[in-house]
């Protein structure tokens, strides 16, 4: 579970993700840094610095257990995976992305892998990795993004993305494969708002 809040000028954007073994929050460090904090039912504390500009947090279901996912951006775009008792396990290397927002856990062939959304010049994108790096693809999404999710909704083992985003004014929910193949796609009632 992720619960994203921003409590404003003065704290700085704070992230919160959650799985069985622990919970996690990504907050602004004592420095100018960002800074992941968490615990595990009957253990210590933790702080781990999060290099470079923190965007994102999300909780990844990998085979070695439960992993919180850090999207930031230092030297390219970085997921940098810590297990839930703060030890940095892996990052995933995403490279030079235009404007990357925010992270996906989602599956791509039954196994967990990543996903970047961006806004660039060309539109917004998803771009998904493996976690051992592997470019999977990259997604035009069609639509400025307000919310995405990941599940896989038919059981095939790869996650379908569901997006609410903007075009031309207009609020459309869609349905997209992984390979970009648009499943389903409507307009949201006009007046109403997507949030």
């Amino acid at each position: 579970a992720v619960c994203r809040a921003d409590p404003g000028v003065r704290f700085g954007g704070v992230w919160v993700a959650g799985a069985v073994s622990g919970t996690a929050a990504l907050h602004p460090g004592p420095a100018d840094g960002w800074a992941l904090s968490g615990s595990v039912p009957g253990g210590q504390p933790w702080t781990r610095e999060v290099p470079g500009n923190a965007l994102d947090l999300a909780t990844v279901a990998t085979p070695a257990g439960d992993r919180l996912a850090v999207l930031h951006r230092g030297v390219g775009t970085i997921v940098s995976l810590f297990t839930p008792s703060g030890s940095l396990a892996e990052r995933v290397r995403f490279g030079s992305l235009d404007g990357p927002k925010s992270l996906l856990a989602l599956a791509a062939g039954g196994a967990p892998a990543l996903g970047v959304v961006a806004s660039g010049p060309e539109g917004a994108s998803l771009t998904v990795r493996a976690l051992d790096g592997t470019r999977l693809g990259k997604v035009p999404l069609g639509l400025e993004p307000v919310a995405v999710a990941a599940r896989d909704a038919d059981g095939d083992g790869t996650s379908e993305i569901v997006l609410v985003g903007t075009l031309a004014e207009e609020t459309r929910l869609q349905v997209l494969a992984l390979d970009g193949t648009l499943r389903a796609d409507t307009a949201l009632p006009a007046g109403g708002r997507a949030e």
